[in-house]
């Protein structure tokens, strides 16, 4: 088992699924990590989807590319609520749920486009874009590959005891190659190269419930901060140790990603030339 190996030269702020018999959706936490300090991955969003009686929390992280600034997260999150971006409120900064530090910055998406490929209930394609009318402000580069996110960091208990810290999580994990992956895990669903397999064999760490859509991030050979992978769905539970999380492979889609970002940008020119003719 290989650390990280990600990377993407002509797109370095990319980092970077098919379907499982037996696989787990989660909505968010990340299990034997540590408190992040202020600042230390900057490009954590928090994404709350309000719906009819519910409320979704999850991750999504902040991306410059292309000209321009969006995030990214997971499908499934998102799913069942693109028609009504309002209802989502993104939240860049945010380090202590329960205590504010003046850094917080607060938008709701004015577009979600969710791939067109993904179905509910399947992990392939578990990507979307949400675009922003006006930018977050810039943030500082992230030095380690982490997973990070808020949520419970219990094991093994009921969700309604479940401990959710106020604190965002972090956790350094390790990589596993897709060809051992795929032979080691291969008997519950084929493994794809547009997935991310990451495994700390023997060890409760992991993200879970509310991390899904958050961030895998890294730095490439140039000290350039990118983004590996979106939290996407576990084999066997949280932090379960002898099964692997699997993580969207961004760099799998960035042609996806380009061409949404151009369609975008095309509405947006032809709006303000249509508001000025």
């Amino acid at each position: 088992m290989g650390g990280p190996r990600w990377s993407h030269r002509s797109h370095p702020n990319f980092m970077g699924g098919p379907r499982h018999s037996h696989f787990y959706w989660p909505t968010g936490r990340i299990v034997g990590g540590t408190n992040a300090q202020l600042s230390e991955t900057p490009y954590q969003l928090r994404l709350i989807i309000r719906k009819p009686g519910s409320v979704t929390n999850c991750g999504a992280v902040l991306v410059a590319s292309f000209n321009i600034q969006f995030a990214l997260t997971a499908a499934h999150c998102v799913n069942g609520a693109t028609a009504s971006p309002s209802k989502m409120e993104v939240i860049a900064g945010l380090h202590n749920l329960k205590r504010k530090t003046g850094s917080e910055q607060t938008k709701n998406p004015i577009r979600v486009v969710k791939h067109s490929r993904y179905t509910s209930g399947n992990s392939a394609n578990d990507i979307a874009i949400l675009f922003f009318a006006t930018r977050f402000n810039p943030t500082s580069a992230v030095h380690q590959v982490k997973i990070s996110g808020w949520g419970s960091t219990s094991i093994g208990r009921p969700n309604s005891q479940s401990i959710y810290p106020d604190i965002l999580q972090v956790l350094t994990i390790s990589t596993l190659d897709n060809a051992e992956c795929q032979r080691r895990f291969g008997h519950l669903g084929t493994i794809t190269s547009k997935q991310i397999c990451l495994l700390q064999p023997g060890v409760m760490v992991g993200s879970c419930t509310g991390d899904s859509g958050g961030p895998a991030a890294g730095i490439d050979s140039n000290g350039r901060m990118y983004v590996a992978g979106l939290s996407s769905y576990h084999l066997g539970g949280c932090g379960g140790g002898r099964f692997p999380m699997f993580y969207t492979r961004v760099s799998a889609y960035i042609s996806w990603i380009q061409r949404r970002v151009n369609e975008f940008k095309n509405s947006q020119r032809i709006q303000m030339e249509d508001r000025y003719s």
